[in-house]
C-alpha cells in the first residue's frame, strides 16, 4: 500500500471517528424508527465544524505529504506494484480497499505525467508537471449512527525533474460530503454537509529541501477553516467563524513532515 493510501484511509477515519462524539447526543434508543428520507443539507454547526477540522488538517496535509513521492514516478519501473498504466486514459491508476471495525474506506487515485506542452506522458522522465487526483469513500455504521463521507480532489503539480534544491508548486483543491443518519423523535434523520478545500491562487510551495508554504481554505458553511504553511515543520490551523472571529476549540498547531 503506497504512503497516500495509508494517509488517505487515517484521515477519512479519523474524520469519521472525530465526527462521532457531536453526533452520538443527537440520537434515542427507538427500536423501530421510521426510515429516513432523502439526506437534507444542512450548514455546519459549532460542534460538527470542530470535530471535523482535525481530520481535514490530516486529509490536506497527507495529501501534499504524498505529492514528491509521485513526482518522483510511479509504477513497476520504480518499483511500486500498486499503480498500472490505463492506456486509455494516459494515466497511472491505483485502488485500495479496507474494512475494519465497523468502518470501511477505499480510494481510487490517478497520476498523469505531462510534458512542457502539457501532453500526456507515461515515464515520468520525460514530464514537467503532474495532474494528481483521488476519489474516496469512509463509511462508519455502529452504535445507531450511519457516517458516510465521499471524498474528491484534482490538483496540478509544477516543477518536475528540476534540480536539487527546486521546488513543487500545487494548485488545485477538493471536496467532500459528510451524510449522517440518527434517529430523532423516533424518526431517522439524515442530514448532509458538504465541504470545499482550496490552495489558492498562488497554490502550496512544496521545496525539495524544505517544508511547505502557503495557504489552504477549508469551508465548512459558515464556517471557515484557514490552514497556514509558513515553511516550518509546524502548520498553524485556525477556525473562523461568520463574524471571522476564531473558534478556540477549532484553532491550534499540527506538526508535519519536511525537510532534509
Amino acid at each position: 500500500m503506497t504512503d497516500l493510501h495509508r494517509r488517505y484511509s487515517a484521515a477519512l477515519l479519523f474524520g469519521v471517528l472525530l465526527t462521532l462524539p457531536a453526533l452520538h447526543g443527537c440520537g434515542d434508543d427507538d427500536d423501530d424508527p421510521v426510515a429516513p428520507g432523502p439526506p437534507q443539507p444542512q450548514d455546519f454547526t459549532e460542534d460538527i465544524a470542530v470535530n471535523q477540522t482535525l481530520g481535514a488538517v490530516d486529509l490536506v496535509n497527507g495529501t501534499l505529504d504524498a505529492l514528491p513521492g509521485y513526482a518522483n514516478g510511479v509504477g513497476a519501473k520504480v518499483g511500486d506494484d500498486d499503480f498500472v498504466y490505463d492506456e486509455a486514459d494516459d494515466r497511472w491508476e491505483a485502488v485500495d480497499q479496507h474494512e475494519a471495525l465497523g468502518y470501511a474506506w477505499d480510494v481510487e487515485v490517478y497520476v498523469q505525467y505531462l510534458n512542457e506542452a502539457g501532453l500526456p506522458e507515461q515515464d515520468v522522465e520525460d514530464a514537467e508537471q503532474m495532474r494528481y487526483g483521488y476519489s474516496g469513500t469512509a463509511h462508519y455504521d455502529a452504535g445507531g449512527v450511519v457516517i458516510h463521507q465521499t471524498h474528491d480532489a484534482l490538483l496540478s503539480v509544477t516543477g518536475l525533474n528540476g534540480a536539487q534544491g527546486d521546488t513543487l508548486t500545487v494548485f488545485g483543491g477538493g471536496e467532500y460530503t459528510m451524510d449522517y443518519t440518527r434517529t430523532e423523535n423516533d424518526v431517522l434523520v439524515t442530514t448532509r454537509h458538504d465541504a470545499t478545500w482550496d490552495l489558492g491562487d498562488d497554490g502550496v510551495v512544496l521545496p525539495d529541501l524544505g517544508c511547505p508554504a502557503g495557504t489552504v481554505d477549508i469551508d465548512f458553511d459558515p464556517y471557515e477553516l484557514r490552514l497556514e504553511y509558513d515553511g516550518t515543520p509546524t502548520a498553524a490551523y485556525t477556525l473562523v467563524d461568520e463574524q471571522n472571529d476564531a473558534v478556540p476549540e477549532g484553532t491550534g498547531t499540527t506538526t508535519i513532515t519536511c525537510g532534509p
